[in-house]
């Protein structure tokens, strides 16, 4: 399986917007303000949303910290489960980016 592209998420925008709520086992429940959207996302999650807060990341660059922190877990299904956590996060936001996010580029 190979990697996907190595290309900056658009979930940076987005980091300040979600309330996290984290559990012991790294589930944790995100709120999104703006959309109302409320996720309860599987163990790991924390860990994926917690990377995220310092800045953007490639899928490749979650994968890999997810494996630094837990390496019983294979490269290719830490690259499943951060793609899976990213694409939920995105399909429940129906805002992706700010308005202003754009202009900061």
């Amino acid at each position: 399986m190979t990697a996907p592209p190595a290309v900056p998420l658009p979930l940076f925008a987005l980091r300040p917007q979600w309330h996290v709520h984290f559990h012991d086992d790294d589930s944790c429940v995100a709120f999104h303000p703006h959309s109302g959207d409320i996720l309860a996302l599987t163990p790991g999650a924390g860990v994926v949303l917690r990377i995220l807060r310092d800045g953007p990341a490639s899928i490749a660059e979650l994968a890999e910290r997810l494996h630094t922190l837990d390496t019983t877990l294979r490269t290719d299904d830490c690259l499943t489960h951060c793609q899976h956590i990213v694409d939920e996060l995105l399909a429940s936001t129906r805002l992706i980016e700010r308005p202003d996010s754009h202009e900061a580029r």
